[in-house]
């Protein structure tokens, strides 16, 4: 279950993102390095660490290292994680998803790693060890599963918003268009980006779309701090501040017009804005 909390994340609640995005990375890679040093005498001089693509081990290692690099990668992991919960700790969903990505990260190398360790045990010459579907399938469920737990962690909360400040020289009220009762109105624009930046951010969207955030950013600074964003290029935008304080922003040709008609749907429909 997850509680439901408002104006930005609270200490508790912040504390519960950051054991999810950097406490479980740790306490993982702990508990999987002390877990091969305790395997230390049972296993071969050299551990079988790396796998070719035909399934035979290639490179090896001694099960010092190997406790080490587990214990590295984790930590790594858990310093990333703590970096991004704090600068992004304004959006829930952002954080729920670093949360997720760096503890089940960290859970399926640490796993994949034991598996591949724990089968080791014994031996005095590892070079005929083979890599196992069994131990990748073990080791995608054991982050699926921490990858859930941190989820879980991560209460929901609506970001807390800045007041804008004043208007822009020259504007004194909010745009408005002039929609008749029962008329059916209707804005489109398209927005687009070429070149370089196009293919990075392609590159970012294939990446972005397993973790559910396409295209979105969060503004962590200013006084747009807290505010979801779809940024392809430049120019004019649209912001949109709903009654539970949520803004998102996106950026594109005539936004004025469409924030005139915005405002003129919530008048008809409520009225006033």
């Amino acid at each position: 279950m997850t509680e439901q909390t408002t104006g930005g994340p609270s200490r508790g609640v912040l504390a519960r993102a950051l054991l999810a995005g950097a406490g479980l990375p740790l306490v993982i890679g702990a508990v999987g390095a002390v877990l091969v040093l305790s395997w230390r005498d049972e296993l071969p001089a050299r551990v079988a660490s790396h796998w070719g693509t035909d399934g035979t081990a290639d490179g090896f290692s001694s099960a010092s290292t190997l406790a080490w690099l587990i214990g590295g990668f984790a930590a790594a992991f858990a310093v990333i994680g703590l970096a991004l919960v704090l600068a992004v700790r304004a959006d829930a969903t952002v954080t729920r998803v670093v949360a997720t990505t760096t503890a089940g990260t960290t859970a399926f190398v640490t796993a994949l790693s034991l598996l591949l360790t724990e089968r080791q045990r014994g031996l005095t010459d590892a070079a005929g060890v083979e890599l196992p579907g069994t131990a990748i399938a073990g080791a995608l469920a054991a982050g699926v599963a921490v990858a859930v737990l941190a989820a879980v962690l991560v209460p929901r909360w609506t970001p807390g918003t800045r007041p804008l400040g004043p208007l822009p020289p020259g504007a004194t009220e909010a745009p408005h268009l002039a929609v008749g009762v029962g008329e059916r109105v209707v804005w489109t624009r398209s927005a687009a980006t070429g070149g370089v930046p196009g293919v990075v951010l392609i590159a970012g969207i294939g990446v972005t779309a397993v973790i559910g955030v396409v295209g979105r950013h969060v503004s962590t600074i200013g006084p747009l701090k807290g505010t979801r964003g779809y940024i392809l290029r430049g120019g004019d935008a649209l912001l949109v501040e709903c009654t539970d304080g949520v803004r998102t922003i996106v950026t594109v040709d005539d936004a004025g017009t469409a924030a005139a008609l915005l405002n003129a749907l919530l008048e008809r429909r409520f009225g006033g804005i």
